[in-house]
């Protein structure tokens, strides 16, 4: 199962909602479309550019990939982190239903029922590079760098307690491996990003958009 965050709203406007009444929602304002129908992303990216004319082409893509995933890549049973904009804690909750559109509820009408597991858990309880996946800045996103999936439900086990995994840096003892280090320029970090560019993440690739262009370079007479 996966581990996934998603936000109750810019300011965290929908967090008691969302824990009052056992969901979470798809919370930009005005998609009032049932997307239970659509097949492929292309058609939800074509029903967006509808629903918001002025939106900027990186905003349709940022934020279609994140509509997209709430309602097709979560299942029943994955994990939610929800954190909280009230209080430096987190949310944790289980998946329990498929995607629903409500067009007779309030905006917004698109939400997942599920079952909290935990609230509150105090920032504090988790190492920091799990944190900082938690400090993403998408209001959908999966967490799946440093094995955030099984430290999680470790914590779970644990009390919700960090095991200390994710936090040691070294340990004494002898030494039995090494490694040599690579001093980069500003040059050499442009580089190796353009380089490796389609090898990174769609997260970080969210927040470092870069768009290819192909010129036709003509010989010189």
């Amino acid at each position: 199962m996966s581990l996934w965050l998603t936000r109750a709203g810019k300011y965290g406007e929908h967090e008691k909602k969302f824990l009052e009444e056992n969901r979470i929602y798809l919370t930009w304002r005005g998609l009032a479309h049932d997307l239970t129908s659509l097949k492929e992303q292309k058609e939800l990216r074509t029903l967006y550019e509808e629903t918001y004319p002025d939106a900027s082409k990186h905003k349709i893509s940022n934020n279609v990939g994140q509509i997209w995933r709430f309602c097709k890549e979560i299942h029943p049973g994955d994990w939610i982190i929800v954190p909280s904009k009230q209080r430096s804690s987190i949310h944790v909750a289980r998946v329990e239903g498929e995607y629903v559109f409500n067009p007779n509820g309030e905006d917004p009408y698109h939400y997942r029922a599920v079952e909290w597991i935990a609230q509150d858990v105090p920032r504090s309880n988790s190492d920091q590079d799990i944190l900082y996946s938690f400090g993403a800045p998408m209001t959908i996103c999966r967490i799946h760098r440093n094995d955030a999936e099984r430290r999680v439900h470790e914590m779970a086990a644990n009390g919700w307690e960090s095991s200390g995994a994710g936090s040691a840096i070294a340990t004494r003892g002898e030494a039995t491996q090494f490694f040599r280090v690579r001093l980069w320029d500003q040059g050499d970090i442009i580089d190796q990003v353009l380089a490796n560019y389609q090898k990174l993440d769609e997260e970080i690739k969210t927040q470092l958009p870069l768009k290819r262009i192909w010129v036709v370079n003509e010989p010189i007479e």
